[in-house]
C-alpha cells in the first residue's frame, strides 16, 4: 500500500504473484484472507499507507512453481520440513566464523555436516517429527485449496512442475488444476497454462531447465 500511495496518481496498481511449493501457497492463502479483511474495514488499518484496492482490480496473474497439493502424504511432508530446516541450519552454521579464510572454510564444512545430519537416516529432527500425530504434520503442510478457490480472482495462471517431484506430486497439482478450471468465476476465461518436466527437482526447475523456464516467464 505504501508503494501505491507514493505512485503517480494516474498509475494503475498491479500485482503478479510467483509462488513456490505449498509453503508459498500458504503465504498466498493468508495474503488473500488478510487482504479481504483489511479492505473491508470501515477505517483504514494504521499500518497501511492508504486504502487497499480490490484484489481483482490489481492481480495480473499467478505463477505456481511446484505447487500445490492439498492431499500431501506424511513422508513428503517430513521430507519438505527437513529440507527447509537443513538449508536454514546450514546457513547458520556456515555464517559462524571469524572472518578469516580459514574460519570461513571451517564454517562451510560445519554447515555441510549440519545439513547431512539433518537429512540423514538418523536425523534427530526426523525422529522428533515422527513423535507428532501424522495428521498434525500433514495438516501443517497441506494446501488450503478451498480458501483460495473462494478468494482468488480469475486471472491468467501458469503452473510449472515435474512428474518426478518427491515432495509435491504431479497428481496433486493436476487435481488442483482441474479444480481451478471448474471454479464458477473462471467460466469464459482461459484455462491455466502448464510447463511440465519429466525429470527435474522440487522448486529448482529454474536452475535445471533455465532456458525453458525463462522463455515461459517471458511469454
Amino acid at each position: 500500500s505504501k508503494t501505491w500511495a507514493l505512485a503517480a496518481q494516474d498509475s494503475k496498481p498491479q500485482l503478479l504473484v510467483h509462488l513456490f511449493s505449498n509453503g508459498g501457497f500458504h503465504t498466498w492463502t493468508e495474503m488473500l484472507r488478510s487482504w479481504e479483511v483489511l479492505r473491508s474495514r470501515q477505517e483504514p488499518h494504521p499500518s497501511l499507507a492508504g486504502p487497499l484496492p480490490g484484489m481483482a482490480d490489481v492481480l495480473q496473474g499467478v505463477i505456481l512453481d511446484s505447487a500445490c497439493n492439498a492431499n500431501i502424504e506424511l513422508e513428503p511432508c517430513i521430507r519438505s520440513q527437513l529440507q527447509g530446516m537443513a538449508a536454514f541450519l546450514c546457513f547458520v552454521a556456515a555464517s559462524d566464523h571469524d572472518g578469516t579464510d580459514a574460519g570461513k572454510k571451517a564454517a562451510e564444512n560445519n554447515g555441510r555436516r549440519t545439513m547431512l545430519q539433518v537429512l540423514g537416516a538418523l536425523s534427530p529432527i526426523r525422529a522428533h517429527l515422527l513423535t507428532a500425530p501424522a495428521e498434525t504434520i500433514k495438516g501443517l503442510s497441506r494446501a488450503n485449496a478451498k480458501a483460495v478457490h473462494e478468494l482468488e480472482p480469475p486471472v491468467p495462471m501458469q503452473f510449472i512442475y515435474s512428474r518426478d517431484d518427491n515432495i509435491i506430486s504431479y497428481e496433486g497439482i493436476e487435481e488442483y488444476i482441474d479444480e481451478v478450471v471448474a471454479r464458477p468465476n473462471r467460466k469464459g476465461h482461459d484455462k491455466p497454462q502448464s510447463l511440465v518436466f519429466d525429470k527435474s527437482k522440487h522448486v529448482f526447475h529454474k536452475d535445471m531447465h533455465k532456458d525453458a523456464y525463462t522463455k515461459c516467464m517471458e511469454s
